[in-house]
């Protein structure tokens, strides 16, 4: 689990628009597989969408338990930030076509757990 250092805690906000760049970036890249699997698509999108829970996480956490100014600032600046992120990715057609023809494809070959998985994803948007 990432350590997450109180000191630092000024730079979140920043830190946090950064890697959301990074995942955007990286969600360009898988939408251009042309033959998209649960492996090569649904596994690392969700591994971004785990490093920015990770990231993000420690930050609610401490506005929650060790409320101040300060955390509530950064919160503030990150909610908007983190909302716009999730959003986009939730009205991103391109991503829900790509989880639907992975499930029409591949759902007899999955797992349980893995079309649950595609179903949940599905169900979010």
């Amino acid at each position: 689990m990432t350590t997450f250092n109180i000191d630092n805690f000024d730079n979140s906000a920043v830190e946090l628009q950064n890697l959301i760049d990074e995942n955007h970036l990286e969600i360009k890249k898988l939408l251009l597989i042309t033959s998209k699997s649960y492996a090569n698509f649904v596994v690392p999108y969700q591994l971004l969408g785990e490093k920015l829970n990770n990231f993000i996480t420690p930050i609610y956490h401490i506005d929650s338990v060790c409320n101040s100014e300060n955390t509530q600032r950064i919160y503030d600046e990150c909610l908007p930030i983190i909302s716009l992120y999730y959003t986009s990715l939730s009205q991103n057609e391109y991503i829900y076509s790509a989880f639907q023809d992975i499930q029409y494809s591949s759902k007899s070959s999955l797992s349980i757990e893995q079309n649950k998985v595609l179903l949940n994803e599905l169900r979010d948007f």
